[in-house]
């Protein structure tokens, strides 16, 4: 039976189209490749790109085909009519990491036989930001600030670095022993207090006030990202929720089409959580810091979680957070992560207020499905600010900016190849405007 909202939507002429080389070794298996898979997020350290290639088995035990070979990928976006020739172009160094096909059953022979090839899924990963983010560093520093100390880390792994300076930690830090584990323990976001190791830089001195994203881009550049700074500026590229039959939404269809780089936009459903009362519930709504200062015997910091979110959480507009007023009253936590005190440097709070802000980053999470061919790069670049904007009035209070968490890409052929994507967006509060507010009249782009 026909999808009844896609028999309402515009007709499109796409003006896009993909060229998709695979190369193994020196062999080209660029038509052998049957689909394309790139996961790109703010919860890992680099990209994976899963592959489903056409192969023998038999040829890939002979000849060890991805045990050691090289494999090189290049996407190309290709314009049509008055657009560029190649609009965007994506090269990848990638490493194997494992396979996984089924043997096919061969009449012995002492002759040649025919090849028969079945589908290989194949692993990999980003070859350089892999060996980038699990490179071991170790060092001690004296009086460095925080843009030092990870200046000299990149440095120390030949990685170009993209630090924000909006809200980077200043304090002068009389001495930094960092021990021996890989670079992205060391300056990732820190998350499990089980783990020494976990977020060493951002657990002890904290690298922003505010929320940060870490994330090595497939060209081997280190991105350290103060996401609560980035929701405050102008969003990389906008997301309409298009209605279907609406002659309306001509205007985005054709911008888009022309190839208007920041413009994106779906007709399908949004899968939306808010989580606000489950994680003030296993959280709760105020914590104290029990710290060892430098030159005090203790000190016990106290962080409001909700005003705290305001300052330094992914918020837009509306600050205030919603949650159910039994459950904030319930709870009071202290923390105190090692024997008798917390990991904390001298009086300084911001590694407290960080941790705590990250913490309420995904309160709300928006799920969105996108589908043509999609200009891949802003979906790539993880920790961007993303705006929403949605025609129904009903969805007004969604509208506004979030933070691009995680996006999942992926190509297919079918004779040509084609494109559909799932990004998730976060941010801390589910509103973007209080009750009551005048927020205007929802956004029509005509």
């Amino acid at each position: 039976m026909p999808d009844p909202i896609s028999e309402k939507r515009p007709v499109e002429n796409q003006p896009r189209s993909y060229n998709i080389k695979l190369f193994i070794g020196t062999d080209d298996y660029s038509l052998d490749l049957l689909s394309v898979r790139i996961l790109n997020s703010l919860s890992t350290a680099y990209p994976s790109v899963f592959l489903t290639v056409l192969v023998d088995p038999t040829l890939v035990i002979e000849k060890d085909i991805f045990g050691t070979s090289k494999l090189e990928m290049k996407i190309q976006l290709l314009g049509q009519n008055k657009l560029p020739n190649i609009i965007e172009e994506i090269n990848l160094d990638l490493l194997y990491i494992k396979s996984d096909t089924m043997a096919i059953q061969k009449v012995a022979s002492n002759t040649a036989q025919e090849q028969t090839k079945v589908p290989f899924s194949i692993i990999t990963v980003c070859r350089k930001p892999w060996i980038t983010m699990n490179t071991t560093v170790n060092a001690v520093l004296q009086g460095v600030q925080m843009s030092q100390i990870l200046s000299g880390l990149a440095a120390d792994v030949q990685a170009l670095l993209v630090l924000d300076n909006e809200s980077l930690n200043q304090e002068v830090i009389d001495q930094v022993v960092i021990p021996p584990t890989i670079l992205y323990n060391i300056i990732k976001e820190f998350k499990d207090p089980n783990d020494p190791y976990d977020g060493y830089l951002d657990q002890r001195f904290g690298i922003f006030k505010g929320v940060p994203g870490v994330f090595c881009s497939f060209d081997n550049t280190i991105y350290i990202k103060n996401l609560s700074a980035r929701m405050v500026q102008a969003p990389t590229f906008l997301l309409y929720h298009l209605p279907a039959g609406k002659d309306t939404t001509k205007d985005v269809i054709e911008k888009s089409l022309l190839d208007e780089p920041r413009i994106y936009y779906t007709f399908e459903n949004i899968m939306m959580n808010y989580a606000g009362n489950a994680k003030l519930a296993s959280l709760s709504s105020t914590v104290r810091h029990i710290t060892k200062p430098a030159k005090a015997l203790s000190s016990i910091n106290e962080i409001d979680m909700d005003d705290n979110t305001q300052r330094y959480g992914l918020t837009t507009q509306r600050k205030k957070l919603e949650f159910d007023r039994d459950i904030r009253n319930t709870k009071l936590r202290y923390d105190i992560t090692e024997p008798g005190y917390s990991v904390s440097y001298d009086t300084d709070t911001t590694s407290f207020e960080s941790r705590d802000a990250a913490s309420f980053a995904d309160l709300t999470t928006l799920s969105i499905a996108l589908e043509r061919n999609l200009r891949l790069l802003n979906l790539m670049d993880v920790g961007e600010c993303v705006e929403y904007k949605p025609f129904s009035f009903e969805e007004t209070a969604l509208a506004g900016k979030y933070i691009l968490w995680s996006s999942d890409i992926i190509l297919t052929k079918a004779g040509i190849w084609e494109c559909s994507a799932r990004i998730n967006l976060v941010r801390s509060n589910r509103k973007q405007s209080t009750q009551g507010e005048s927020v205007g009249p929802v956004h029509r782009p005509y």
